[in-house]
């Protein structure tokens, strides 16, 4: 049993270091042996996130649904609760938004005063567009973090308030406010993570919001600094940091670096639906520099996985413009 729990720890640590691959490869040569113990539930949820974060959807979902089943066979209802969000995850990310809402709506009914569906859903609004549903929902999950493990109390707990915090900053970007985004992320910088990854984002984030409040020198200290750092932990994470930069060099009219760090990131991001922004502001960019064949080819890379998201909406109305009523 030790020999299992310091396999696990390994693989949790390369989880949180941004190598999900690696830690499902060893999650599931711990599966028939984690099987009868009372941590089975749990570690079959977590090897199905390290999937889910790889972009193995189907086997993620598979194990979720086994989780959940052990959880019920050895009543750890969080568990169980884990489990069926990790499933829900798979459900969101191959792009299938209106039965995501229905069952999320299930999950609320059944587990309404946790945290994780509030933070889901704020996950979810945030993918969609409405913004306003979105800080809603963050607020909801970070008082109920408040109410059951206040700062610095839980590594775990204070991951998902720094994703919470990121989500509530990314809509006030959209939002065009900028500073209110830079107070948000300074809270989350704040906060002690077990993980370097939100640090990371947080700071390209950081940088982006700079560079909109006029404070383009800093900015550019961020944005510059980010991917550097992002680098040696996984071609997603560097993806990521990569994709708020071009954002940031788009807004400091530097198209030609933005145009190579959009398409950068677009072949980096691990997954389909994270790709669609990259893909729409890309598709935005060399469509205004006269190059309609790249751009109607980003724009539908855009309405990958699904058109119900935000950025699948938009690119399905800027196919329909350079394209007319032709289907898209």
């Amino acid at each position: 049993m030790r020999d299992i729990h310091e396999e696990f720890d390994r693989a949790i640590g390369l989880y949180l270091h941004g190598r999900a691959t690696e830690a499902a490869e060893i999650g599931r040569r711990l599966l028939a042996r984690s099987r009868g113990t009372p941590h089975a539930a749990s570690i079959h949820r977590q090897v199905a996130e390290f999937l889910h974060a790889g972009g193995a959807y189907e086997e993620a979902r598979q194990l979720a649904r086994e989780a959940g089943s052990l959880a019920r066979a050895t009543r750890q209802p969080g568990e169980g609760l884990a489990a069926a969000l990790v499933e829900l995850a798979c459900t969101l990310y191959e792009g299938q938004i209106g039965l995501t809402h229905k069952q999320l709506e299930e999950i609320e009914r059944f587990a309404g005063g946790h945290p994780e569906p509030l933070a889901f859903k704020a996950e979810l609004a945030l993918l969609v567009g409405q913004l306003d549903a979105a800080q809603e929902a963050v607020a909801g999950a970070l008082g109920k973090l408040d109410d059951l493990a206040p700062c610095g109390r839980d590594p775990m707990a204070d991951l998902l308030r720094i994703k919470m915090l990121h989500i509530a900053a990314r809509a006030r970007l959209l939002e065009d406010q900028p500073g209110e985004a830079l107070a948000l992320l300074d809270r989350a910088l704040a906060l002690d993570s077990p993980s370097p990854i939100p640090d990371l984002l947080g700071r390209a984030l950081v940088g982006l919001a700079l560079v909109r409040t006029g404070e383009t020198a800093m900015g550019r200290e961020y944005i510059s600094a980010a991917p550097l750092a992002a680098r040696p932990y996984s071609a997603d994470v560097h993806g990521r940091c990569l994709a708020v930069a071009g954002l940031a060099h788009l807004d400091l009219e530097e198209p030609g670096i933005a145009a190579e760090q959009l398409r950068s990131a677009s072949g980096l991001l691990t997954h389909p639906i994270e790709r669609q922004e990259v893909y729409w502001n890309l598709g935005m960019l060399v469509r205004d520099c006269d190059d309609k064949e790249e751009a109607i080819g980003s724009f539908r890379q855009a309405t990958e996985p699904g058109t119900d998201t935000l950025f699948g909406r938009r690119a399905v109305r800027a196919l329909r413009e350079l394209l007319g009523l032709r289907v898209v």
